[in-house]
């Protein structure tokens, strides 16, 4: 269960910080520390930022899912090597 896998949960929090921060979509400040501290957060604070938060939880969600249910993917996703959510929204 993908709640469960805190190795995917810290490894895809470290990327969304970062991914943001070097983004600049949304401001960073002293109440937002990075992942190395206890408290860290995110800022979430325009429809920008949350697009592009919840599009890369998407993303890693999916190939989190892939690689666990290689099986299952193949069944209910047959060509799922090529397939790749797109975007929307522009960010």
């Amino acid at each position: 269960m993908i709640k469960k896998d805190r190795k995917f949960l810290d490894e895809t929090y470290v990327k969304a910080y970062y991914s943001l921060k070097n983004s600049r979509l949304d401001r960073f400040d002293a109440r937002n520390p990075p992942p190395s501290q206890p408290k860290s957060t995110i800022p979430i604070t325009t429809d920008k930022t949350k697009v592009f938060v919840g599009k890369l939880y998407a993303d890693a969600s999916l190939a989190h899912f892939r690689r666990t249910n290689r099986f299952l993917t193949q069944i209910i996703m047959p060509g799922a090597r090529t397939c790749q959510f797109r975007s929307f929204a522009t960010v």
